[in-house]
């Protein structure tokens, strides 16, 4: 970490590198630790324990906290600092590492299961308890259930049969849950605390993009401020008698973080947790748990030559297509030649599972000389967005209700069916920052639909829509499928999913 190496890079040139520590990953615990501070203070900055929602403190140094360990006593910086001077931070032997500098933000623990299942979630409740009594919260919270339970279902979000009452919370839960709680709320509580959860919401998906720009900082100081100016609401309410939370104090040192060392990406303790189940969880699980250690070791040095053998096979090519490739063609060449050349025939990569039609062997030969051009189907390079100064960049939301096919004059056409949802405003909700749609009818009156027949290559993503509930409790009954034809109102959730945000932002 001092001396230079040689290293090639990707260019092609040599360069002298000089390597160092980078940002470390750790929940809040294990940073306090590191940090050698009392719990509960933050281990990057000198705000004080009570005072951690005020302005910004100067930050946490080594070179200040060793000046601090040689000056004074150990009591004193333990009253005063909130320093443990008998614990030395493992960077102090390694140039140009500050682990006050190096410990990086955790959006699993810090954000979404601290900010969000631990502070917000539990302050709506308390909220409604205050407002409406112990006996009307819980009628209210049985219908934000039953909001959360008829959301429709969307690819790659989980669903909440029985709304947000389970008993143990994981990091998946809580993600999945943010998605869909902010309308799910709505109309319960005062407008300031859709607004907390809109600029939270929109702060962790700002935080999570992978290129970051100047811009993009300004937009989450914008997020950030406006967090705190909205989640006044639970004080003046008694719900909270202040804000001094480290996990909620962290996001103000997002910003200059990113600047130090670029996007998070999504970087958070969630990566090691991972490693940790399949290191850990999976192979205990397949033991008998009785002295399990020996049992989990083989476990994993099992997996671990099973692993390279896989990466070896392929290396010799021994995993290339499927094993009735030859059964097929044993089949193809006994086939009697009946003549019928033009029937459609079928044929399966070598590289692929997927069975792909032919209309003949000539046709899809693959002996050809490298850049010659092969014919086939034509595919659009790119899509352009319809020009208009409206949101959700040009796009039209649509149900399809069905996909088909059909040929005409030798060309394949693949159409969808689709009944269009119309805005109903020219801009975004107020509160929510989502967009609202309605299905749209030619005659309202008679609810005859607006259907049309699109190509496939106009539909740019899928959107999820939430019904705008309203006030009115919702029958038990309902179930999450009936959800488009029962309400007649949705948001376009732009939380659903990191390209959803980006599109409806």
């Amino acid at each position: 970490m001092t001396s230079p190496e040689i290293t090639r890079f990707g260019d092609g040139h040599f360069q002298r590198v000089i390597y160092g520590l980078g940002p470390y990953i750790a929940d809040y615990e294990e940073q306090v630790v590191l940090a050698a501070i009392i719990r509960n203070w933050c281990p990057k900055c000198l705000s004080i324990r009570t005072e951690l929602d005020k302005d910004k403190a100067l930050l946490r140094c080594h070179a200040h906290t060793d000046l601090l360990v040689d000056e004074l006593n150990l009591g004193t910086l333990w009253d005063e600092y909130r320093i443990i001077a008998d614990v030395v931070p493992f960077t102090n032997d390694f140039p140009r590492a500050d682990i006050h500098e190096l410990l990086s933000p955790d959006i699993l623990h810090q954000l979404i299961k601290g900010t969000f299942k631990d502070h917000l979630v539990d302050w709506v409740e308390k909220y409604l308890t205050k407002t409406h009594g112990k006996r009307g919260a819980e009628t209210i919270l049985s219908d934000i259930d039953q909001h959360i339970s008829v959301v429709p279902a969307f690819t790659g979000l989980r669903r909440f049969p029985e709304g947000r009452g389970f008993k143990q919370w994981t990091g998946d839960d809580s993600k999945a849950l943010m998605k869909v709680y902010l309308p799910a709320i709505e109309g319960y509580v005062p407008a300031d605390v859709i607004c907390t959860l809109r600029a939270f919401l929109e702060f962790c998906y700002l935080v999570r993009r992978n290129v970051i720009t100047e811009e993009s900082l300004h937009q989450i100081q914008d997020a950030l401020d406006r967090f705190h100016r909205y989640r006044t609401i639970f004080q003046t309410t008694g719900v909270v008698f202040n804000f001094s939370l480290p996990r909620q104090h962290s996001m103000v040192h997002y910003p200059l973080t990113v600047q130090l060392f670029g996007a998070p990406n999504g970087l958070c303790s969630s990566i090691t947790e991972l490693k940790h189940i399949k290191a850990v969880k999976e192979p205990w699980r397949r033991s008998n748990q009785n002295d399990p250690l020996g049992q989990m070791l083989t476990t994993n040095q099992q997996l671990d030559k099973l692993t390279a053998s896989r990466v070896d096979f392929e290396a010799h090519g021994m995993l290339k297509g499927l094993c009735l490739l030859d059964v097929l063609d044993a089949l193809k060449s006994t086939a009697p030649d009946d003549g019928d050349s033009h029937r459609p025939a079928t044929t399966l990569d070598s590289g692929s599972n997927d069975v792909q039609p032919q209309e003949s062997e000539a046709e899809t030969a693959w002996e050809f000389e490298e850049g010659e051009v092969i014919d086939g189907p034509t595919i659009p390079t790119c899509i352009e967005l319809a020009k208009t100064v409206h949101g959700m960049g040009g796009l039209e939301i649509a149900w399809i209700l069905c996909f088909f096919s059909f040929v005409f004059e030798g060309d394949a056409y693949l159409c969808a069916v689709a009944h269009w949802f119309e805005k109903v405003s020219d801009e975004a909700d107020e509160n929510t920052g989502m967009w609202v749609v309605k299905p749209s009818y030619h005659d309202s009156k008679a609810k005859e639909r607006h259907i049309n027949i699109i190509h496939i290559d106009s539909i740019y993503h899928a959107a999820h829509l939430i019904p705008v509930y309203g006030e009115q409790p919702i029958p038990h009954e309902l179930k999450h499928y009936h959800s488009y034809d029962t309400f007649q109102s949705f948001y376009v959730n732009k939380f659903a999913d990191h390209h959803a945000f980006e599109i409806a932002f």
